[in-house]
């Protein structure tokens, strides 16, 4: 199963970031365009000169109709779309390609309703068991291999204590990690990049958080989730 582009990506190179979530992208004609970043780690290696695919973002009325999809960097092609990366997840557990995965059979995205406000997805079986988890997409790379954690905010830190709570309550709880690039061949726990980060999700890990990540297959007109690639640490 495959996350299909559908879609024509417009093509454009990087003049300079303008803040953490925008960058003035420079289109074919010569037009330059603001337009949005994922999030804060990936506008740090769009810097100028770097290649990227827009998506046309619908609604005429908007300051800024461009969102990025994709990064080229060091001949390999990288997949920032964040929202979509839901239905990456979602189409391989259906697909049955997560094979950590295997004893369950359902599949349900949380919403406002569950009064989960960290969690992405509830796995179940007929059993009565239960499984969430939590996606984090893993940009960064250092030679072969991808390497995390880069950054930690409130946030994150609110994910670790709603998933331990589920824990507590009898469910397993998963970060899945998704590297959604095609020039690594393994990914990495480092102390370098963000040393409190660091810490934090070592103690998260030996507390029994359990961490789980695939890497993917990218085309200008699909994703799909490849192998597991084994967390190194």
């Amino acid at each position: 199963m495959q996350l299909q582009i559908k879609e024509e990506l417009i093509s454009g190179e990087v003049v300079k970031k303008f803040n953490s979530l925008i960058v003035d992208v420079k289109l074919s004609n010569g037009q330059i365009v603001p337009s949005f970043c994922p999030s804060a780690e990936v506008a740090n290696f769009c810097k100028g000169g770097t290649i990227v695919g827009l998506r046309h973002l619908d609604g005429a009325c908007a300051k800024i109709q461009y969102e990025i999809e994709f990064v080229k960097q060091n001949g390999g092609m990288i997949f920032v779309s964040s929202p979509q990366t839901l239905s990456l997840f979602e189409e391989a557990f259906i697909a049955g390609k997560i094979k950590e995965f295997s004893e369950y059979n359902r599949i349900r995205r949380i919403n406002t309703q569950d009064r989960l406000h960290h969690v992405d997805f509830e796995l179940s079986n007929s059993e009565g068991k239960k499984c969430y988890v939590f996606l984090e997409s893993v940009y960064n790379k250092k030679g072969n291999s991808a390497v995390f954690p880069a950054t930690i905010d409130f946030f994150e830190m609110d994910v670790f204590t709603e998933l331990n709570l589920l824990k507590k309550q009898g469910a397993r709880a998963v970060i899945f990690m998704i590297v959604p690039r095609t020039d690594c061949t393994e990914v990495k726990f480092s102390w370098s990049l963000n040393p409190v980060a660091a810490a934090k999700i070592y103690d998260e890990a030996k507390k029994g958080l359990e961490f789980i990540c695939y890497g993917c297959k990218i085309s200008k007109k699909s994703v799909s989730l490849a192998e597991n690639m084994k967390i190194l640490y």
